[in-house]
């Protein structure tokens, strides 16, 4: 009996309906069946429509509704009457079987001809279907791998994660994996382990979920990432500009020497015209059909251009279409190179002869080919446009004849080198021209090969006879430069030892300063202490004096004449007076040596305190005192305290008839603040404006106030170690306003309110 057919074992000429083979072929020949072969021959064909119409496609059409009763409606006939013909005799089977052949034919054909790998399995994770690209890329031929287990695809480290998949998905009838991408190890029939990247789909079958996975090379596209991103090197190596438009001329891609020549990166300057290169003014001057021209890739030989900083570069360009694959234009390469080193050649050569200029205009690379001899066999034309020969008139000859003598060992080297095989480095050699002159060549020479021979030599020159004479300019002026650097150096390190010993000399005037600084703060100390020990022993004798004359007068004095009476009481006075300077004295002297606390204080806060001492006076007198606003300065704020006291009992002391009137206010100058405490007082002559701030020197009137005439001195002192300065503007009868200033405070200071006491 023959095999009974599987979605493995059909034939493969049995793919379309045309070629839909006879029940008979998969049973006996005989017409008259038993009732075991019939219920044989009724069970091949249930097993060939079920391969044929399964197969393990989803969506095989013609299985539900009436066609699914139809088709039950065959198979029972076929069994009810043991016989193959009468089951294939009903039209309505007969029709679904051709089209399942059809739906077959055509799933084998999409796997036969797709560049996907494509790899089924059923529920248990068995291979059902294995197509000829999974065979080239997992190495194994899918009768190899149809009835394996799919693990066998798979390194061992995931094959026991894969059984407890499947025996998950046999539970739950279900995949997460549908409908996504994954990346996963693979192994190939050489052991070799691939990335592949998976793409799963499943539908459900007889037995649980079945499953199709469509694989890929996932290392195909880095492989092609790291290819791009080569040419991209590659790209970068070139000396020319290469830029890629669409057909409007907004730039693409930005490749070459492009970055280094315009100075803009690709993200600047995709998207904008590629006009937008030119010079602005040349730009300017273009007419619309000029400029779209330009856009399509239709230049001018060389167009001038600008960087990104503003400087000129002139650009050689040439452009060609991109075609897609329709044929149809796609885009426009444009490759531009910087020629802006020949072009100030040009201008600097624009006053030679016509022919010179209209060399040095043209001027590029010479292509001379040589034979082994050394002879000329080719020329290009830009050996005419450089050095003025015309090629008919060398073709032939030996190249000797055409270099400088000196530079012909040079010559012969690198031909030599050439013709070994080897390519030597370039070397600069001298050319005469038809002229007579001697242009400067950078000459380098391949081995030309032609059919695995040596033939001969290629020399590749260009002109660069203006950077050598520039660079020889350059060295003669370097020469020039290091001479003047010389003499500078030298009339700098002269400059440099009158530095030195000026330095010197400050710093011996410096340690000669801080030496008499260091005494006079010495003396500052002894004075002071002096001024004390002197105080001291003077008021001494002074109690002594009034203690004797107040015995005296309390012993002699009924006896005594009424003169003597009074000598004593001058004698008295003249005792307490004595001893009011020297305490003055000691004080001036404390004002002019004491420590001073600099720091930032509100001037509004020293007047307070300075009225609060003053309230007795103030009361006595009747007095009103106003002041502004007045602001933060640096100061000693007991100091200040005391300048504004001493101000303000001088306003109270000297007063007129009428009760004292005192105003105390501020304005800033460029450094400074200036002070001002103005009274109605009696007033001071001119004469004695500069007196009064004299120790013990006091003003007219008063005669009639108490006081040592020290109260201004200490004022003046205090505020000269303030850096600031003291006077006063006054005339007899009209009042006086005594001013001073202080530094200004350090931002973030505050004012005081104006307020009246």
């Amino acid at each position: 009996m023959r095999p009974i057919p599987t979605p493995q074992t059909i034939p493969r000429e049995f793919s379309t309906p045309r070629q839909l083979p006879r029940m008979s072929a998969f049973v006996p020949a005989r017409r008259s069946l038993s009732i075991d072969r019939g219920f044989v021959a009724a069970a091949a064909v249930l097993l060939f429509a079920s391969a044929a119409v399964g197969l393990g496609v989803p969506g095989v059409p013609g299985l539900e509704g009436p066609a699914r009763s139809e088709f039950r409606r065959g198979l029972a006939l076929a069994f009810a009457t043991g016989s193959v013909a009468a089951a294939a005799s009903h039209a309505a089977f007969a029709r679904w079987v051709r089209r399942a052949h059809m739906w077959r034919a055509s799933y084998l054909a999409i796997l036969g001809t797709s560049t996907d790998s494509v790899v089924g399995c059923d529920a248990r994770g068995i291979i059902t279907s294995f197509n000829p690209a999974a065979e080239a890329m997992f190495g194994w031929k899918a009768s190899q791998m149809v009835g394996q287990p799919l693990t066998r695809l798979m390194p061992e480290r995931h094959r026991a994660a894969f059984r407890e998949r499947i025996s998950f998905l046999q539970l739950r009838r279900e995949s997460r994996l549908v409908g996504e991408s994954r990346v996963f190890e693979a192994l190939t029939s050489s052991g070799k382990e691939i990335r592949v990247e998976v793409a799963l789909t499943a539908w459900d079958g007889e037995d649980g979920p079945e499953f199709a996975g469509v694989l890929r090379d996932a290392g195909r596209w880095a492989r092609i990432d790291a290819q791009l991103r080569l040419s991209d090197e590659l790209l970068l190596q070139l000396p020319e500009c290469i830029v890629l438009t669409d057909l409007g001329g907004r730039i693409v891609r930005w490749m070459g020497r492009a970055s280094q020549v315009f100075g803009y990166t690709a993200a600047q300057v995709v998207g904008i015209p590629i006009d937008r290169l030119l010079e602005p003014s040349y730009r300017a001057a273009l007419t619309p059909a000029e400029v779209a021209k330009m856009r399509k890739g239709d230049y001018p030989s060389e167009v001038p251009c600008a960087r990104r900083d503003g400087t000129p570069v002139h650009a050689a360009t040439s452009s060609s279409v991109v075609f897609d694959s329709d044929g149809r234009p796609a885009y426009i390469i444009h490759i531009l190179r910087d020629v802006s080193e020949r072009r100030r050649a040009e201008e600097l050569l624009g006053h030679s002869e016509q022919k010179y200029r209209q060399l040095v205009e043209c001027a590029d690379e010479l292509i001379v080919t040589l034979t082994p001899d050394g002879l000329i066999a080719s020329l290009n034309p830009a050996f005419e446009r450089t050095l003025g020969w015309k090629t008919k008139d060398w073709l032939g000859k030996h190249y000797s004849d055409l270099v400088h003598p000196e530079d012909l060992a040079k010559a012969e080297q690198a031909t030599a080198t050439a013709l070994r095989g080897n390519t030597p480095s370039a070397v600069i050699v001298r050319a005469r021209t038809r002229a007579g002159l001697w242009r400067y060549l950078e000459s380098i020479g391949r081995p030309l090969v032609i059919g695995g021979r040596i033939t001969g030599v290629m020399v590749i020159a260009r002109d660069v006879t203006e950077r050598w004479l520039a660079e020889a300019a350059r060295a003669a002026a370097q020469a020039q430069l290091e001479q003047k650097v010389e003499e500078r150096t030298h009339e700098l390190r002269e400059a440099n030892e009158r530095l030195h010993r000026e330095a010197t000399e400050r710093q011996r005037v410096a340690a000669e300063l801080a030496t008499q600084r260091l005494q006079l703060e010495r003396s500052n100390e002894d004075l002071e202490r002096f001024a004390y020990v002197a105080s001291h022993d003077l008021q001494e004798p002074l109690r002594m004096v009034t203690s004797y004359v107040q015995l005296l007068n309390q012993k002699f004095g009924p006896r005594l004449p009424p003169d003597a009476h009074d000598f004593m009481g001058h004698a008295i006075d003249g005792t307490r007076r004595m001893r009011t300077l020297i305490v003055s004295l000691l004080e001036f002297s404390r004002r002019a040596c004491g420590e001073q606390i600099l720091r930032p204080v509100l001037a509004a806060d020293a007047l307070r305190e300075a009225l609060l001492n003053l309230r007795p006076l103030i009361v006595e007198s009747n007095a009103k005192v106003a002041q502004g606003e007045l602001p933060e300065v640096t100061a000693d704020a007991t100091q200040l305290t005391e300048v504004f006291q001493n101000l303000i009992a001088n306003a109270l002391k000297y007063r007129g008839p009428e009760p004292p009137r005192v105003m105390i206010e501020a304005r800033q100058e460029t450094d400074s603040w200036e002070f001002l405490v103005s009274d109605n007082g009696i007033g001071i002559e001119s004469r004695f404006h500069e007196r009064i701030f004299l120790p013990f020197r006091r003003g007219p009137g008063s005669e009639h106030c108490e006081g040592s005439g020290i109260g201004l001195a200490i004022c003046k002192r205090i505020v000269e170690r303030h850096g600031g300065r003291i006077g006063v503007r006054s005339e007899p009868g009209k009042g006086s306003t005594f001013f001073f200033s202080l530094p200004i405070a350090p931002p973030g200071g505050a004012t005081g309110p104006a307020r009246e006491a």
